[in-house]
């Protein structure tokens, strides 16, 4: 989120940490002229090397691919657990 004070460096090297995990964000911006988003726009692009997407109102929605060292990096989610055992299967044999 993007308050009134602007683009400070500390909102881009949020933008940045947030694009790094993810490839596709939305930023929301607080002011209501459309200019002004549009420079936004294109100073976040300017300063993380990413390139937008599509503007929806206040959103900005921002691209940037992952580098393929972060591509490998990424830890997959663990497999299906064993059906859970009740005990009418135990009884079975």
């Amino acid at each position: 989120m993007i308050g009134e004070e602007g683009l400070k460096p500390s909102v881009i090297r949020e933008i940045n940490l947030a694009l790094t995990s993810h490839e596709l964000i939305k930023v929301r911006v607080m002011g209501d002229d459309r200019e002004a988003r549009a420079a936004l726009l294109s100073g976040i692009c300017d300063a993380t090397g990413a390139q937008p997407v599509q503007t929806i109102g206040k959103i900005l929605v921002i691209y940037r691919p992952l580098p393929p060292e972060a591509k490998k990096s990424v830890k997959k989610r663990p497999g299906r657990k064993a059906p859970r055992k009740t005990k009418r299967s135990f009884q079975k044999t």
